[in-house]
């Protein structure tokens, strides 16, 4: 930077020759292009590094601890991945989120986010993220989604002139499929588990 500048008040001097300027200048955009290869290799060395940490999760002691500063930035960027539908052990939780909200003249609406199951299959294609993000926001360690939540499920549904949303509640439905290898196929899937996991009140500003 101190370089930078240097080169800056040498070109600003009237008893330089034309020649002698463009050097200069040729010099400062060598100096900022070393820059900005540093910025990325370091970028793409953390990257690659987080990549494999991911991809490491669990597996040792080491890789548990590198996840605490790993998780946010692959959570944040979208380059997290799962792996709970594969064998050995798939995923067996069954999960949808509820927003209830409740409206300044008392009354109260269900609304949920969209489930694959419900939705016709043109409209599955387009709204399979909205299942990813459930499977994961609704976890304890994901709770910093959970306001986010909250203030979109009040804006899509502030439609009552006059009686906006003023709390919203998420509630989590979820229950656990039965063991395929260990059951009969025809054993009935158990109920399902209600948990309300966050509450927030509403301000008029959160709906703009």
């Amino acid at each position: 930077m101190r370089r930078g500048r240097i080169i800056e008040m040498a070109m600003k001097t009237q008893d330089l020759s034309e020649r002698e300027k463009i050097r200069l200048r040729r010099q400062e955009r060598a100096h900022w292009a070393g820059f900005g290869r540093i910025v990325i290799t370091v970028f793409v060395l953390w990257h690659l590094f987080a990549l494999v940490v991911w991809a490491m999760s669990g597996s040792s002691e080491l890789s548990r601890q590198c996840m605490v500063i790993v998780r946010p930035y692959m959570t944040l960027t979208g380059f997290n991945q799962g792996w709970l539908m594969f064998a050995p052990e798939p995923y067996k939780r069954n999960i949808n989120v509820e927003a209830r909200v409740h409206y300044a003249d008392g009354t109260e609406r269900s609304w949920t986010y969209p489930r694959m199951e419900e939705l016709p299959y043109e409209e599955r294609y387009r709204s399979e993220r909205y299942r990813k993000y459930v499977e994961v926001a609704h976890q304890e360690g994901y709770s910093y989604l959970w306001h986010s939540m909250a203030l979109y499920a009040a804006r899509v549904n502030n439609d009552r002139p006059g009686s906006p949303p003023v709390v919203v509640e998420l509630i989590r439905h979820f229950r656990t499929l039965p063991d395929l290898e260990k059951s009969p196929p025809d054993t009935p899937l158990p109920p399902m588990e209600t948990y309300k996991f966050y509450t927030i009140p509403i301000r008029p500003e959160d709906l703009r």
